[in-house]
């Protein structure tokens, strides 16, 4: 009985211990070590294969720490070895369209804890053609995302990303 009690009384210490000890997260300083900015994933918005006249919607998702978004580039790059470039596309924001008003880019930001990061989730909308997409053939999509100052850069290739019919 004596040893039971003792065991119920240990258990309760170690249980009250245990859960009242509130840890706050350093923020402040996990956030100093988060890369100013980074391209984290691309995917498609819809299912291939494509026509090579076809618009297709890129889905992103970014971070920005201390620093705000600059200009953003595509680049689609037919699959081989080595690649070969076929057409650029420069976005002097993340939010519009490229010189030519023929492809466009946007963002919606998504929430989070850390005060001074920022997250996004965009959609890049590519017209084929006009990047140099033709028929039956594989394509890799690089991106790179600038800070405002263009100081800081981050890109992140998906091979075989686009196929065509």
């Amino acid at each position: 009985m004596k040893k039971n009690f003792i065991s119920y009384i240990m258990m309760a210490v170690v249980t009250l211990f245990s859960f009242s000890c509130k840890k706050d997260l350093d923020i402040a300083g996990l956030e100093k070590n988060l890369p100013a900015i980074s391209v984290s994933n691309l995917g498609l918005a819809q299912s291939g294969p494509f026509n090579a006249t076809d618009v297709v919607n890129i889905s992103f998702g970014a971070t920005t720490t201390n620093t705000k978004p600059g200009k953003f580039k595509v680049e689609v790059l037919r699959s081989g070895s080595p690649a070969t470039l076929v057409g650029t596309v420069n976005f002097d924001n993340w939010n519009g369209k490229d010189a030519t008003n023929t492809h466009s880019i946007t963002f919606n930001t998504v929430p989070t804890t850390y005060p001074n990061t920022t997250v996004y989730n965009g959609t890049l909308s590519l017209k084929l053609s006009a990047v140099g997409v033709t028929a039956a053939s594989i394509y890799n999509i690089k991106v790179t995302a600038y800070t405002t100052d263009d100081n800081v850069s981050s890109a992140l290739t998906q091979s075989s990303l686009i196929v065509t019919k």
